[in-house]
């Protein structure tokens, strides 16, 4: 089980966590604060907030209830479970 995320430091170390023998994921943050996540050196999400505008997750045993905000390069701006999205880097 993943340990609660009480930062964008504990956001970034479960996204790189995500490696496998055929991934590997690198998130790293970026000078406005967003977090930049590639996969196998090619750039994923440019702009991925954690936490934007809600509350985090507060237990170990209870890692939902943050969120990740993504704004694209397009402009466009999806936002989702944090939990949900590393489970999809895969």
């Amino acid at each position: 089980m993943a340990s609660a995320r009480r930062s964008v430091t504990d956001f970034i170390a479960q996204v790189n966590a995500q490696t496998n023998a055929t991934n590997t994921y690198v998130a790293t943050l970026n000078a406005n604060g967003a977090v930049k996540i590639t996969k196998n050196g090619v750039s994923l999400y440019p702009n991925v907030y954690w936490a934007m505008g809600a509350g985090v997750a507060l237990t170990d045993s209870n890692i939902s209830g943050d969120s990740v905000t993504l704004i694209n390069n397009d402009g466009t701006v999806g936002r989702g479970d944090a939990q949900q999205f590393i489970n999809s880097l895969t």
